[in-house]
């Protein structure tokens, strides 16, 4: 763990915000900016609304080669699920928004990560109608859910979203600039691939046959 190689120096405060009220957005920008005493260099994009045709606030106060980690799903890309249409398509322009975001500032390193059907928050309670055990520590390979496959298990467990998100960010994952990835992929094998990953369409939404000239 890095903390027990380096220390954990990590500091943590809030700030309360309406995300849908621009102008409270901005200031509570302005105050991280200034708490942290130094442009902001990673945003993560977990829960919120996008109001208005106008630029990131997060833009203004980065760093020039700052990181943003927009917290997608993988049904923006997937066959449709019934009864999921808005969630869907409020996903999918998430996305598009952040190849724009990367497209329009290339300097940035942008990345869509999908972070699994992680049942142990209460958001994830409060949509299901319920608390949700922990699987997060398996013993004999028997889970106490719906589920019947570790490897579907594995996407439900909060903390392998959280460590794919911190090394999404880091500088070792900068050939997924301008991608969608999920947390259960393993990392060394992206890694493996990243010369193609970075320079073909690999991992980015498009429309299957359809392959344009660069631009």
């Amino acid at each position: 763990m890095i903390y027990e190689q380096v220390g954990n120096r990590t500091q943590v405060f809030t700030v309360s915000t309406d995300v849908s009220k621009m102008d409270q957005v901005d200031r509570a920008l302005a105050q991280i900016s200034t708490e942290v005493g130094m442009p902001l260099e990673i945003l993560i994009l977990n829960a919120g609304s996008y109001n208005g045709i106008r630029p990131l606030a997060f833009i203004a106060k980065t760093a020039p080669e700052s990181t943003i980690v927009n917290i997608s799903s993988g049904i923006a890309h997937l066959d449709p699920f019934l009864g999921f249409s808005s969630y869907a398509a409020t996903k999918l322009a998430g996305s598009k928004v952040m190849q724009y975001a990367q497209g329009e500032i290339p300097g940035i390193h942008v990345v869509d990560v999908h972070p699994g059907q992680v049942r142990e928050t209460d958001m994830a309670a409060k949509a299901t109608g319920g608390p949700y055990e922990s699987v997060s520590h398996v013993d004999d390979g028997t889970f106490k859910h719906p589920y019947t496959t570790r490897e579907e298990a594995d996407l439900m467990i909060a903390d392998l979203a959280g460590d794919f998100i911190v090394w999404a960010a880091s500088k070792e994952a900068r050939f997924l600039k301008g991608k969608l990835v999920w947390v259960n992929w393993d990392v060394e094998e992206l890694k493996a691939g990243a010369k193609e990953t970075a320079s073909t369409r690999a991992l980015t939404l498009g429309l299957d046959g359809f392959y344009p000239g660069k631009y």
